[in-house]
């Protein structure tokens, strides 16, 4: 019998949001550590589908977003991959759509029917929906959210022209 409510906000959303709680944490958390560059995209990943490079760059395009959010393990990467795919699978049966010129299609009995290839799309709309919560890429699942200020850093005009002081 599975859970009931919700899923747990993960705690590094909740710090975020500044209602973490450690008496609601788990006793010995698991917090993986942040890798200094995405996870590289594996070789094999959607190369035997229409819609991989699509994929691919999402992929690519994400995961450095994540990662400077502070939102993206190594651990996360097969999360990551369901969602590109998901994603690529939306944007290609979409396309396909508009390059057919309709949604409907009439059936060897004359009635008007949806297409299949919209199933597929919505099927894909769906799956993109649940993956992309885990990461909070719809405004509701981060609503709640305020990233911290990014550090500054110092660049090479601020050392030579005196625009920071460096320790």
């Amino acid at each position: 019998m599975g859970k009931r409510g919700p899923a747990p906000t993960p705690a590094k959303v909740l710090k975020l949001r500044g209602t973490y709680r450690p008496d609601r944490d788990a006793p010995n958390p698991v917090d993986p550590p942040r890798p200094p560059k995405p996870p590289a995209c594996p070789s094999w990943f959607a190369r035997d589908v229409p819609w991989g490079a699509l994929a691919r760059k999402e992929y690519r395009r994400l995961s450095r977003e994540l990662l400077e959010l502070g939102l993206l393990a190594e651990v996360d990467r097969d999360a990551l991959l369901a969602y590109c795919d998901a994603f690529a699978r939306w944007r290609y049966w979409r396309a396909e759509l508009g390059r057919l010129g309709s949604w409907n299609q009439v059936t060897e009995s004359g009635y008007v029917a949806p297409r299949p290839e919209v199933s597929y799309m919505n099927k894909a709309l769906e799956d993109a929906r649940r993956w992309g919560a885990l990461f909070g890429l719809s405004p509701s699942d981060r609503r709640n959210v305020s990233a911290t200020p990014k550090e500054e850093r110092d660049t090479a005009a601020d050392f030579l022209f005196g625009g920071r002081k460096t320790a």
